[in-house]
């Protein structure tokens, strides 16, 4: 837009200068024919003559000026009309008794009186008219002007410019002459500097318009790269790079978009080192705490089968602290193995199998407990192999802490159904339980850490769910939970067949 407007701008002005040039030689040479032509006309007043020998002169100074001639007098009337050159000329040239001619002859006697165009004074008409003029032996009289139109085609441009001016005899003026219509020159100039800004105008369009997809590429093309490399860091790609420019303010964008994708990749490091070392702390810490609680619950155990300890009191205390113990060791133990899974120390001893003795081993182990409160565990699986990749330690913990769970959520006398089948490139394993449900509001937190539900605090340790995430995260699966309350609930363990 900046280059066609630039064009425009240049070629608008060059024409109105190159106007105003031709314009002014237009006025300039009817000034030229005026000073020409006033003399003939003042002494035509002067002398009076008739309005026809009047339109003689006029005629006569239509062909050697090429100009249009109207004369009128002081009162402004017209008094005569050269009429316009062009037409003048076509007519003379296509009249059918006229023949071909090199020029045209116009001559003014000793008084300054028109006389006929090539004819003799005695006998206008004896002859053919406009014939050479040798043949009438006038070579005693010489022309006043030749004339050589092209024949069938004007003469020239038309002005429109036009001059007026007094015609004045003894200092008054008797009248006014009208010069117009003359050649317009420059025209063919003019009408080159037209086409050139129109065709000026379109080579710079489509070179402005090239140039501004070229430039438009250069900067989206860093930009577009700028953007893939942005999208593959937000994926996880701390590794990728954008690529520079030539353009400083991209290239600058894209050194300081490398700058902080390595600072977060130091700062993701040094995370991944603190987070390594705190899982390394907790499963060290449950190592040791388990040492000394195991030490209590052995004394506790031998302690209450003393037969010394026979006091109720005591007794009650016993089975409390051994209950306590109990749950202090199943909370070191399940930090121990949540720390292990999370540093992949565990859980990954992956090997090729039927995953069916996996899931009929782990409902076979807690069946005893679903027994002790009156409820029906049924397991449901197919009659063929079902071989994926796994580790059969982990899916039985991952399996043993969803089914835990319904057993706790269900009532007494309730019913847990277990469905092991193979679904397009999955193979899921869903627990369905009808126990009360899960609140709406609690589903988002079930699989975090340390939360229990709706069971009291002592029950538990709230990081079952959270460590069959982990396992389910390892094997490259996940675990979905559909529940309404009053109707029961539904976990699904999905992994990659």
């Amino acid at each position: 837009m900046v280059s066609l407007i630039a064009v425009i701008s240049v070629g608008l002005i060059m024409l109105v200068l190159v106007e105003t040039y031709f314009s002014r030689q237009e006025q300039e040479h009817l000034r030229e024919r005026s000073d020409e032509i006033a003399p003939t006309l003042e002494s035509a007043f002067d002398e009076g003559i008739s309005r026809e020998e009047l339109q003689q002169i006029a005629s006569f100074s239509l062909f050697t000026g090429r100009v249009r001639i109207r004369v009128m007098d002081r009162f402004n009337q017209l008094l005569i009309d050269s009429g316009n050159f062009d037409d003048k000329a076509t007519e003379a040239f296509l009249a059918e008794r006229r023949e071909p001619f090199a020029a045209y002859e116009f001559y003014l006697d000793d008084n300054g009186r028109l006389r006929g165009f090539g004819f003799p004074e005695e006998d206008p008409f004896a002859i053919e008219p406009f014939l050479s003029e040798r043949e009438f032996g006038f070579r005693d009289v010489y022309p006043r002007a030749t004339i050589e139109p092209v024949p069938l085609q004007p003469v020239t441009e038309i002005s429109e410019a036009a001059f007026t001016f007094p015609i004045q005899v003894d200092d008054q003026v008797v009248g006014y002459a009208q010069l117009s219509e003359g050649p317009a020159f420059g025209k063919v100039i003019r009408q080159s500097i037209q086409r050139s800004l129109l065709i000026s105008g379109i080579i710079a369009l489509v070179f402005a318009a090239g140039a501004a997809v070229l430039f438009a590429r250069q900067v989206t093309r860093p930009l577009s790269s700028l953007g893939r490399a942005a999208d593959e860091m937000a994926q996880g790609n701390l590794k990728v790079r954008a690529k520079g420019s030539k353009i400083s303010e991209v290239d600058r964008l894209s050194t300081q978009f490398n700058d902080m994708v390595r600072k977060l990749s130091l700062t993701i490091e040094s995370l991944e080192k603190d987070r390594a070392w705190l899982r390394r702390f907790i499963a060290d810490a449950s190592h040791e705490i388990r040492t000394p609680l195991t030490a209590l619950i052995t004394f506790n155990s031998l302690l209450a089968r003393s037969p010394d300890v026979s006091e109720e009191p005591t007794s009650t205390f016993i089975s409390e602290s051994d209950k306590q113990l109990g749950l202090l060791d199943r909370l070191t133990t399940d930090l121990l193995d949540l720390s292990r899974y999370e540093a992949r120390l565990s859980g990954t001893d992956f090997a090729l199998a039927d995953i069916r003795p996996t899931v009929a081993q782990t409902a076979e182990n807690l069946k005893p407990i679903s027994q002790a409160k009156n409820q029906h565990l049924e397991l449901i699986m197919p009659p063929d192999k079902l071989s994926i990749r796994h580790d059969p330690a982990s899916i039985e913990c991952c399996l043993g802490n969803i089914i835990i769970n319904a057993i706790n959520q269900t009532s007494e006398e309730g019913r847990i159904q277990i469905n092991l089948k193979k679904d397009s490139d999955w193979v899921t394993i869903s627990v369905l339980d009808n126990g009360p449900g899960i609140p709406e509001e609690k589903q988002s937190r079930i699989f975090d850490r340390f939360f229990r539900g709706s069971r009291s605090e002592g029950e538990g340790s709230g990081l079952g769910l959270a460590i069959a995430q982990e396992i389910a995260a390892i094997h490259g699966g996940s675990i979905k939970l559909i529940s309404r309350e009053g109707q029961g609930s539904q976990f699904t363990l999905q992994l990659a067949a």
